[in-house]
């Protein structure tokens, strides 16, 4: 079973939004993963670059806004401006900021049994 497949079973929704939320998740793993780990888990999943390039924009209105400039207060801030940008993508998906969460368990649990574990404990944290 392909990634998408998973999330979308796993989390119950469909797999043009599962397709969506693993390209946030790995967009946001992009602003926050020094290149080389993030490096290890793009290259863990399968079409990730087309699915990081089919994120949702998370530019533009008041969300990007608090996010911005939050981002300028470094790491507290950074954390805020991350979980506005991932509340951001999971609303343009359809889907309730809540289910970040278990979107990040869900990529984990496939790369743990698909790919690699390190690729998998690279996202550790990253639930904003």
């Amino acid at each position: 079973m392909d990634i998408v497949a998973y999330v979308a079973g796993t989390l119950g929704i469909s797999e043009s939004q599962a397709r969506g939320a693993v390209g946030l998740l790995l967009s946001l793993a992009k602003s926050r993963l020094d290149g080389s780990v993030f490096a290890t888990v793009l290259s863990a999943v399968p079409d990730g670059e087309a699915l990081l390039a089919g994120a949702p924009d998370t530019s533009g209105g008041l969300m990007s806004a608090a996010a911005g400039l939050m981002g300028g207060f470094g790491g507290a801030g950074e954390a805020v401006a991350d979980a506005a940008g991932a509340a951001a993508g999971m609303d343009k998906l359809g889907l309730d900021a809540s289910q970040f969460g278990p979107l990040v368990g869900a990529v984990q649990g496939w790369l743990g049994e698909h790919a690699d574990g390190d690729a998998a404990r690279a996202l550790d944290g990253l639930s904003p």
